[in-house]
């Protein structure tokens, strides 16, 4: 498959899903729209964070899934315990999966059109050991966008039970301003970034996403079909 018959594909792929046909209070229509933020749009003036959050050594990046495992791990069996009370996390450490022996760079490798690239919320500490290698942060949260040509979908984001509120708030501050920014290759020539429908969003985080630009935005697939190799 072409890379830019991969991209239109997915794109097909993410719209069947938004119009399901489930109901809403807030209309059908509306209620499947994802919540979108045009990044080329520079007079949309995020809020400021919390000024709480801007004393604390905090920073979000582009991370090698791997690196991380042990991080990952420990965020998703409190994840899962907080939600399944008195249930143990069911995957043990050991068997979570391969640990590098050293710090992998995380950039895509192929075509810059279309990716799917894990971004941390990170605070400068000494985290947990990935193989061989010291790491000299801690992962607090993550969310998992993927790319298909000028656009970003992001699915959700991972967090410390307590955070999943602010982490939100901060990881997508982050990564928008990467993508606006554009210092590499394959982040450069985004215009669109799309998160779930309101219908699929928590409340909690309709707030933060509201605040930070997002709206229901309707979307055709020809402008998904933008790709660098195609």
């Amino acid at each position: 498959m072409s890379c830019k018959d991969f991209v239109s594909s997915r794109f097909k792929s993410l719209a069947a899903g938004y119009i399901s046909g489930r109901s809403s209070k807030l209309g059908w229509d509306k209620a499947n729209l994802p919540l979108a933020l045009d990044i080329r749009s520079q007079s949309q003036q995020i809020q400021a964070p919390d000024p709480w959050w801007s004393q604390l050594d905090l920073f979000v990046e582009p991370f090698d899934w791997w690196t991380y495992l042990e991080d990952r791990w420990q965020i998703e069996k409190a994840v899962y315990e907080s939600r399944n009370v008195g249930q143990e996390f069911p995957i043990p450490l050991a068997n979570a999966g391969p640990l590098p022996l050293e710090v992998l760079d995380p950039t895509p490798a192929g075509c810059p059109g279309h990716w799917a690239v894990p971004f941390g919320l990170f605070v400068r500490e000494e985290g947990p050991t990935s193989g061989e290698a010291m790491l000299a942060k801690r992962l607090l949260a993550w969310i998992f966008p993927e790319r298909f040509g000028d656009m970003i979908y992001i699915p959700d984001v991972v967090a410390r039970p307590g955070l999943s509120g602010p982490a939100l708030d901060l990881l997508l501050r982050g990564f928008i301003e990467t993508l606006r920014q554009g210092e590499l290759k394959w982040q450069t020539g985004v215009n669109i970034a799309m998160f779930s429908s309101i219908e699929n969003t928590a409340a909690k985080d309709l707030d933060v996403l509201y605040r930070l630009g997002f709206e229901p935005m309707r979307i055709s697939a020809g402008a998904a079909i933008i790709c660098a190799a195609a």
